[in-house]
């Protein structure tokens, strides 16, 4: 069985797209792996290489004008939706 984790950004701003990330580490060791509010942006960037290389990912995005006509919840179960389904993991 695999656990696959969600995670979002873009619920407060004004502008900018809704973007929610869905990730199914399996048996990778990633080193360093934390809530990324307590990681530097250039830790950031080194565990997103290494978790797009050892894992299974998908980005699910609705851009600000779309999520102005159908509003943050819908738009929040939207992105959930794409970005899990690009997740190959059984």
């Amino acid at each position: 069985m695999a656990i696959l984790g969600i995670d979002e950004v873009g619920r407060g701003p004004w502008a900018g797209p809704l973007v929610v990330g869905a990730c199914v580490l399996g048996d990778a060791k990633i080193e360093g792996l934390t809530d990324s509010k307590k990681l530097s942006a250039k830790k950031r960037e080194a565990l997103a290489g290494e978790i797009s290389e050892k894992c299974e990912y998908g980005l699910g995005w609705v851009y600000a004008d779309e999520l102005d006509k159908i509003g943050l919840s819908a738009a929040l179960r939207k992105a959930c939706r794409e970005a899990v389904k690009q997740i190959q993991a059984p």
